[in-house]
């Protein structure tokens, strides 16, 4: 056993490490899609190679300091801590500021559902933590804005790798208007803890908004399910297609049970033993295959190759 050679960590750490690693990773996933999805539909590819390349090391680097850290306790856990998330601070703001020139120097005049929900969702987070610094935001607010990026992110692959793997435009763009703007105007009950007390009025205020936060990913699911129905043949016969499918479905199904699990973490604290469950389809059932489509579908276009075979990739999906 690893006990042998000094490394003998409790259950409670291993989980923790294990799942910060898997969130890091299918984030870093959904990044790049990003990357390569607003370099194409602005027609002129990435403001900068160099700055994708330099964040991915960056990035990768953050969660190498993160890993450790969840080994370790006292002060040098929490400088490596600190030094991990300091680093991923500067990714997002350097990732960002790339999404933004490549859309300044785009050559197709439209800016496409997808774009915005990559924007919005990188700066979002960014200017809740600069509003929390300089005015102060009511924790039970601030945490639901954590998940922001991997779940805007998800979207805009799905919106994008769906009608590409189908042949077809979106079947609305209603439903795509209604996806970014909702996104961005609710609250999600995603990684709710309900660490943070608080009134009556409150709760009852945060439920109006996580109910709210459905409309969003029931109209983005809407729109990619009856994208692909459109010309069937096609999309089920793509793995990655079929893998943002089953992702959407699970990220449905994910969301109506944070939010029971998000509106009872401020009320009665009565069924918060179901949320590890909850956290666990979202990040490997929704947002996992999602990455996975789009890493099937992006990878191909921007190293200019096939994949190896079309039939592993379909055993991977159903597996």
């Amino acid at each position: 056993s690893l006990s042998s050679i000094g490394y003998a960590p409790s259950t409670a750490t291993v989980q923790t490490a294990a799942y910060n690693a898997a969130t890091g990773g299918i984030l870093m996933l959904l990044i790049g899609a990003g990357l390569h999805i607003n370099g194409r539909l602005s027609g002129s590819g990435l403001a900068s190679d160099t700055n994708a390349t330099l964040v991915s090391y960056a990035f990768s680097m953050s969660l190498l300091l993160g890993l450790l850290s969840d080994h370790m306790s006292g002060k040098w856990g929490d400088y490596l801590c600190t030094a991990a998330a300091t680093i991923s601070v500067m990714v997002m703001v350097a990732i960002l500021a790339n999404h933004l020139l490549t859309l300044g120097n785009r050559t197709n005049h439209t800016i496409m559902p997808s774009q915005w929900l990559i924007v919005g969702g990188l700066s979002m987070p960014l200017l809740m933590c600069v509003a929390n610094l300089v005015l102060g935001v009511d924790e039970a607010l601030s945490e639901s804005f954590v998940v922001l990026p991997m779940l805007a992110s998800a979207l805009a692959v799905a919106l994008y790798v769906v009608p590409y793997e189908s042949g077809v435009p979106l079947w609305s763009r209603t439903l795509a208007g209604a996806t970014v703007l909702m996104t961005f105007m609710t609250v999600s009950p995603i990684g709710v803890e309900g660490a943070t007390e608080v009134g009556l009025n409150d709760a009852a205020m945060l439920t109006v908004f996580y109910a709210a936060s459905m409309i969003p990913i029931l109209a983005a699911a809407g729109n990619v399910f009856q994208t692909a129905r459109s010309n069937w043949g096609r999309a089920s016969s793509s793995a990655a297609s079929s893998a943002v499918l089953l992702g959407m479905f699970l990220l449905v199904g994910s969301a109506i049970g944070h939010l029971f699990v998000g509106s009872d973490a401020h009320s009665q604290d009565e069924i918060q033993h179901l949320s590890t469950s909850m956290e666990t389809l979202f990040l490997w059932g929704g947002m996992g295959l999602i990455a996975w489509g789009g890493v099937m579908s992006c990878f191909p276009q921007a190293t200019g190759r096939s994949l190896h075979s079309p039939e592993t990739n379909r055993m991977t999906t159903w597996m």
